[in-house]
């Protein structure tokens, strides 16, 4: 793994996941997306399941299909998609809620 300016970093391959080292990544995407995040993590919590907004994206990053072409399917679908099929929510206008810095509140 690469680091910034070119410096090295090793990990062990049986390192569980969450021991690793976190990188900081700067996504901006539009706002239904971070919306369907939002819902998508209220649904794990209403079964019991707790996560960060980082957990849960980087458990779906690392669950995404690893071929070509089935992530060309996978964007090309995303680019057709409309801003009502994005959000859980199915009825009526989007309302999507402002991000307050930190942690969710549970």
């Amino acid at each position: 793994m690469r680091g910034a300016g070119g410096s090295r970093r090793i990990v062990d391959p049986d390192t569980k996941i969450e021991r690793c080292e976190p990188v900081q990544t700067n996504v901006h995407w539009p706002a239904p997306v971070d919306q369907r995040l939002n819902e998508l993590l209220d649904r794990l919590s209403a079964v019991g399941g707790e996560a960060t907004r980082s957990q849960l994206l980087a458990a779906l990053v690392a669950s995404a299909p690893a071929v070509g072409g089935d992530l060309a399917k996978l964007l090309t679908k995303y680019k057709r998609a409309t801003a009502g099929k994005v959000v859980l929510q199915r009825e009526g206008p989007i309302v999507v809620h402002e991000r307050q810095p930190g942690r969710r509140r549970r």
